[in-house]
């Protein structure tokens, strides 16, 4: 029995969906997991949703807004800036700490319910809104927009 009779026969009892499927199985060409490829990516989910993640990134306006605000952290005294610093599950853009001093620098616009949370939990909490210079400090009663950043 040739190759094609026998692919015949084994196919011949499944769905034309599973047919299709099975055809069309595969290896990731990143990680090497077998994959069903159905949208023919060559990925497998998890390499797929990083290479979106990796791809979509952030924009270049806030890259330079976190640059700003480390500079800014540098004037004010503080040696240990981190970026994407976690504060109660609530990821913060830039943070700086000097001891048990804190001060964070939300870039650009947030929503105001993970800014009134993390504001009871640091010392000070500063906005840098799109297109300004320096960051304002942020009181938690003042409405901020959650798209640039500035005060309403």
């Amino acid at each position: 029995m040739n190759n094609e009779a026998m692919w015949n026969i084994f196919l011949g009892g499944l769905s034309r969906t599973a047919k299709t499927h099975y055809k069309l199985r595969r290896t990731c060409s990143k990680c090497d997991k077998p994959i069903i490829d159905v949208s023919r990516f060559g990925l497998c989910r998890g390499c797929k949703v990083k290479e979106r993640t990796y791809k979509k990134g952030e924009s270049r306006e806030h890259k330079a807004l976190k640059l700003l605000a480390k500079h800014f952290l540098r004037e004010q005294g503080f040696n240990e800036i981190n970026e994407e610093y976690l504060i109660d599950q609530k990821r913060v853009d830039v943070v700086g700490i000097s001891g048990d001093k804190i001060i964070a620098i939300e870039c650009g616009g947030s929503l105001e319910r993970k800014l009134r949370h993390i504001v009871g939990r640091v010392d000070k909490l500063y906005i840098l809104p799109y297109g300004a210079t320096k960051p304002f400090l942020w009181d938690g009663h003042s409405q901020v927009c959650q798209f640039c950043g500035h005060m309403i």
